[in-house]
């Protein structure tokens, strides 16, 4: 439901300078490092809950990580089997088999971007980024039929109705992108000014050569004259969710407002368009927004070629990026080749000119003599040097759009070198490390601020999403926190109570003590490894009674003691108050 939210539209247009609104984004991209030290500064000189809180995270976190393991077990194997650097051949499997585990394979990578706050890619963004350049100065074209898209399109088509709005291209390559950055740069850019320069020649000319073909094609006037006022967004393509989530109004499924932020492009092209002279003879900055995170997932008919001769199953290449500028983001797609830019173009057409008015003004002065016996061969004579220096001229052109070509492709590969982070295995390690993060981050906002922040010890969901967004926004995150998320997972836990049947915006929150928390976190890890549910092949050969506290939980699995009986049987094995931190470290290490 993620890219319902992702329209975005034109807020204004002044000195050069476009402003977007685009969706605040959900990811927390502070380490959580970093985030718990700004957490733990607001306890002052608390050291008693410091460590209490500490020892809740560092649980919280192992939690997560272990349940993680099990729900993405699915991917672990979908990544052993379809990435390149898997020396496994599988020829016993069908095909049958194999697009099962494909479908399978792509739908646990689905869950596992969503659920690190990656989304997927949009069409308005799409359009944007393709009718917008920045710094790259290389127009490319996507060679799609080198691609297999038969593997998306049965994606897109078994989760037709969550993914709405997605871009075209993701028949063919899944485009995931998270986090909105900022990307400045300044020069003079005089071969960019000058291409800017012959694409508004060449576009004053066309728009000429369309007025003239409309004046010639009469029998069209009716329907010109009867077309409406084109809109930049088709009402009939949104629905209403759409609607809300452009102006900012809630979303019927989600307790937070669809909040948005502005983004400030500057463009070459937009900058001398407004003034045209002061950007021609000046250095000028541009700015683009960008996209912290980018990963792309597809698999090419070579691929496929290479599969059915050896006997192995198709390979699927995922790779990685960072910081890519919303108009350059075409150069990360597969199977790009360079497309020839409008002065590169016109450097063609003026050789060919002169050849033709060569041959235009000779073949006038011969049909125009007055002798009646006209000497073709000294004629042709005299037009040789001229057609020899335009051959000379159109060869060296063609010799340069060749070299230029491969400058394209030096510069496509410098730059994707320079942005690229991982590549197959190395993405799935990413992403789950990165989910995990998300979670405990995400969990660890939601009770800290409900456990010292909130007045009388709780709080309301409308309360706390504002006050951990004040703060995030105060460490540099301008995010929108996704509150529901985090509150569901802490109520599944027990670790936060309510006073309505189902969380709702009038639910009253209010969290566990701490030392109570713990001590849930301590029997929800062993039960999680005595459960006979519990899909680990490893649980039937451990032993559950060495760690402290033996009788405690015994008892607490048959339901004999109280919570508070529990806990102060814990807390006479070395969990009391004063060794928190000493009891997990001696845990850890068993």
């Amino acid at each position: 439901n993620s890219n319902k939210f992702l329209k975005y539209y034109i807020m204004g247009k002044k000195g050069g300078e476009r402003k977007l609104s685009v969706k605040r984004t959900q990811y927390i991209s502070m380490s959580l490092d970093l985030l718990m030290r700004k957490l733990l500064a607001r306890l002052k000189s608390d050291e008693m809950n410091k460590h209490r809180f500490i020892d809740f995270v560092r649980r919280l976190e192992q939690l997560y990580r272990c349940r993680l393991a099990v729900r993405t077990s699915v991917l672990r194997l979908g990544f052993e089997l379809f990435t390149p650097a898997s020396p496994s051949k599988n020829t016993s499997l069908s095909s049958v088999a194999i697009q099962s585990e494909e479908d399978a394979f792509l739908q646990a990578f689905h869950q596992t971007m969503m659920n690190a706050n990656f989304e997927l890619l949009s069409q308005d963004i799409l359009d944007d980024a393709v009718e917008s350049e920045y710094t790259l100065n290389v127009d490319l074209k996507m060679k799609k039929n080198n691609l297999d898209a038969s593997l998306f399109t049965r994606f897109l088509e078994n989760n037709e109705g969550e993914l709405e709005n997605v871009a075209d291209i993701n028949n063919h390559v899944l485009v995931y992108h998270r986090g909105c950055g900022t990307d400045k740069t300044k020069g003079l850019f005089i071969m960019e000014k000058i291409d800017v320069i012959f694409e508004f020649i060449f576009s004053f000319f066309g728009m000429i050569f369309r007025i003239f073909l409309a004046v010639l094609m009469v029998w069209r006037w009716p329907s010109y004259f009867g077309r409406g006022k084109k809109k930049r967004f088709d009402n009939k393509s949104l629905g209403d969710d759409d609607e809300d989530a452009m102006f900012g109004t809630k979303n019927v499924d989600s307790f937070a407002e669809v909040s948005t932020q502005t983004v400030v492009r500057r463009s070459l092209k937009e900058m001398m368009s407004t003034s045209f002279l002061s950007t021609l003879i000046s250095s000028v900055e541009l700015q683009e927004p960008t996209f912290k995170e980018m990963i792309v997932l597809y698999r090419t008919k070579e691929q496929l070629k290479e599969a059915k001769a050896t006997g192995c199953v198709p390979r699927i290449t995922i790779k990685g990026f960072r910081d890519i500028p919303r108009a350059d983001f075409e150069i990360i797609l597969p199977e790009q080749e360079p497309v020839t830019r409008s002065f590169d173009l016109f450097q063609v057409l003026a050789a060919v000119g002169v050849a033709v008015v060569t041959i235009g003004i000779k073949l006038q002065e011969v049909l125009g003599s007055t002798e009646e016996h006209v000497d073709w061969r000294e004629t042709m004579m005299s037009m040789v040097p001229v057609l020899a220096a335009t051959g000379t001229y159109a060869s060296k052109v063609l010799v340069q759009l060749q070299s230029q070509a491969k400058k394209y492709k030096s510069i496509m590969i410098d730059y994707l070198f320079q942005r690229t982070t991982n590549t197959d295995i190395g993405v799935r390690t990413y992403i789950e490390d990165s989910t995990v993060q998300q979670e405990v981050k995400e969990a660890i906002l939601a009770y800290f601020f409900l456990w010292k922040e909130c007045p009388n010890g709780f709080g309301t969901v409308v309360d706390l999403d504002l006050k951990i967004e004040a703060f995030l926004k105060f460490l540099g995150e301008d995010i929108d926190f996704e509150v529901d998320d985090a509150l569901y997972k802490l109520i599944d836990d027990e670790f936060i109570t309510i006073d309505t049947e189902d969380l709702d915006v009038d639910s009253t929150l209010r969290p566990t003590r701490i030392t109570r928390a713990i001590t849930k976190l301590d029997l929800i890890w062993r039960k999680f490894f005595i459960d006979s549910n519990q899909p680990c092949p490893y649980c039937p050969y451990i032993d559950h009674t060495f760690n402290v506290g033996d009788a405690a939980l015994e008892t607490s699995i048959d339901g004999a003691k109280t919570d508070t009986e529990i806990e102060e049987e814990l807390a006479a094995s070395n969990l009391d108050n004063g060794s928190m931190q000493h009891a997990f470290t001696a845990k850890s290490a068993i």
